[in-house]
């Protein structure tokens, strides 16, 4: 009898080891590992009931976050999906993420990706954003080596908007760089937006954030006002955008980076 029901249970661990369902690592419960190849955070019933996963490979991954493109099941609507799984952030981390998502709910503008919902489950945490096909600002830099004057004006024109909108809502951007402006999709008269308020700081529209010490941004876009430890607002956006400014019409940084010391005040100072 205990022989029959050795054999039975090694048969049913094969079956769900054949479906993706088995593994020696710990399942936290609720929660499948996978099935098909698509991840089991996408499984959950929180988010399987409104989206499916249309693609077997993510879109990018990072060390605690994971992006997919799915479907919404009720309008077929594509959209890209931020996984972010709770066990491998720190408190301070799981709190930057819902000031991020509190931000893009603040600053939703034509000139700012969209974020449709956010749902913060029991294991993970899901940003359901609008896919840009377009790639990067910096990409079409790249691949181009400069703008026209007009195109550039069209483009600096666009951030400054979608800017204005976020100071004017009391949310400071501080990283903006051409990695942060994407493209809707890979036409020339595609739409171009802001993205990325991972470090966004919330701020009075007419008041200002004390210096605390700290570079907040990128070396090369961080303005002399922050480097200085001074009071700061959103015209430190502003700076970076006519560092971009530059970088457009001459295909080059306005700045020669040190290499040492970029990362720390003096660096900056230097720089």
């Amino acid at each position: 009898m205990n022989e029959q029901k050795k054999k039975k249970r090694e048969k049913e661990n094969g079956a769900k080891k054949h479906m993706g369902l088995c593994s020696s690592s710990p399942v936290r419960p609720g929660v499948p590992e996978s099935v098909n190849g698509i991840d089991g955070s996408l499984l959950t019933p929180e988010f399987a009931s409104k989206y499916k996963c249309t693609k077997k490979e993510p879109l990018g991954q990072g060390s605690f976050a994971t992006v997919w493109q799915v479907e919404d099941v009720k309008d077929k609507k594509e959209w890209a999906v931020k996984v972010i799984d709770k066990s491998k952030c720190s408190k301070e981390e799981l709190k930057d993420i819902l000031w991020e998502a509190e931000a893009l709910k603040i600053v939703q503008h034509d000139y700012v990706t969209k974020m449709k919902e956010f749902i913060d489950g029991d294991h993970f945490i899901y940003i359901v954003m609008e896919i840009m096909r377009g790639g990067e600002l910096f990409d079409r830099i790249v691949e181009r080596g400069f703008y026209s004057e007009a195109m550039a004006r069209d483009a600096v024109r666009t951030m400054c908007i979608g800017l204005d909108h976020c100071h004017k809502n009391g949310v400071i951007h501080l990283d903006m760089k051409p990695e942060n402006v994407l493209y809707a999709d890979t036409s020339e008269e595609s739409a171009l937006k802001l993205c990325d308020f991972g470090i966004a700081k919330r701020c009075p529209p007419d008041g200002f954030l004390l210096g605390d010490g700290q570079l907040h941004g990128t070396p090369g876009y961080i303005s002399p006002e922050m480097i200085r430890k001074e009071k700061y607002d959103g015209k430190t956006d502003v700076w970076a955008i006519g560092v971009i400014t530059y970088i457009l019409l001459g295909g080059v940084p306005p700045f020669d980076e040190p290499p040492d010391l970029v990362d720390t005040p003096e660096g900056q100072l230097e720089l």
